[in-house]
């Protein structure tokens, strides 16, 4: 077992909530109080740590969200901190880069509106892309039934450059075939997350996806990395237990780990949730697989954004943004 600067060992409880929010709520009464665990590490999305931000205050028990990315996970709230960038930051460096890298000023929107994250990244990525002089020629909502081929045959007639999708990756290729069926080569900005979840879950349809960018946590070709000996430690013990190529959840659970660890080793008792949360809360310039990260007093992590372009079924670095 992983141990702690005064030999204490950590111990692992770990829940499967399947990313739905009601049991996300669940697994976390469980662990609070019955398996008295010192702090949690939630790797689900946006929906489930907005869910438990009143319950995580109430019990006062530290959570770190690793990937979710919701503007509002820690408004008016003292115990739950997020890992990565969020919404706001994700949206306004996206029009930017559609802007000013790409030199595209026609952009349609494509946006999911049961899905929180989908709705935040496209409220600010219209607002910063039009705040510039971008023209948004339509926003698209996604359901059940979308007849993708009429939709974009009418984008495509409005001489949109860039489709902008927000959206899940069974979606994000459900676009991509149908842009194909019509002959039509829009460039494509996606968001956070996407890649992995297309190895891990459409490895098949990864060739679909050739060429279109997006906001993303990590970029493994980016030459200028200077890793902490720590996470190298951690990303070659991966790399011999697990023959699968790592995904940007498996470096956000490294960090994830990493940032906690360096918290409960600042605490003079390292199982003392208050401590912890206010350590989490005291992370300045620690050094993570890409750059620094800071998580500032009301809970938002500050660190580098990545777009990466999808090549050869691979991500390839384009740029970092401090």
């Amino acid at each position: 077992a992983p141990l702690l600067g005064n030999g204490d060992k950590i111990e692992l409880v770990i829940e499967d909530d399947q990313n739905q929010p009601e049991q996300t709520v669940s697994a976390l009464k469980r662990m609070a109080n019955e398996d008295k665990v010192s702090a949690v590490l939630l790797m689900s999305t946006s929906a489930s740590a907005l869910a438990v931000r009143s319950l995580a205050d109430n019990i006062k028990i530290p959570v770190l969200a690793m990937l979710a990315t919701h503007p509002d996970i820690t408004l008016d709230n003292n115990y739950i901190s997020q890992l990565v960038f969020d919404d706001t930051s994700q949206g306004t460096v996206a029009a930017l880069f559609v802007m000013d890298e790409l030199l595209l000023e026609r952009a349609a929107v494509l946006t999911s509106p049961d899905s929180q994250h989908s709705t935040a990244l496209t409220a600010e990525f219209i607002r910063k892309f039009q705040s510039v002089g971008g023209v948004v020629t339509d926003t698209v909502l996604l359901g059940e039934g979308n007849a993708y081929v009429d939709k974009l045959k009418e984008l495509r007639d409005k001489k949109t450059d860039l489709l902008y999708l927000p959206v899940k990756a069974r979606e994000l290729i459900a676009i991509e075939k149908a842009t194909r069926e019509i002959d039509w080569n829009p460039e494509i900005m996606a968001s956070d997350g996407l890649l992995a979840t297309v190895i891990n879950d459409y490895s098949k349809e990864v060739a679909l996806l050739e060429g279109i960018y997006a906001i993303d946590f990590f970029a493994s070709d980016d030459k200028s990395l200077k890793r902490s000996t720590q996470s190298r430690k951690l990303a070659k013990i991966y790399r011999s237990k697990y023959r699968d190529k790592p995904t940007s959840y498996i470096a956000l659970g490294i960090e994830a780990y990493l940032v906690l660890h360096n918290a409960m080793n600042r605490c003079q008792e390292p199982d003392d949730r208050l401590c912890i949360n206010q350590m989490l809360r005291n992370t300045e310039n620690f050094e993570g697989l890409v750059g620094k990260i800071s998580i500032l007093e009301n809970g938002k992590a500050k660190r580098p954004l990545i777009v990466n372009t999808i090549r050869d079924a691979s991500a390839r670095f384009v740029v970092k943004v401090h």
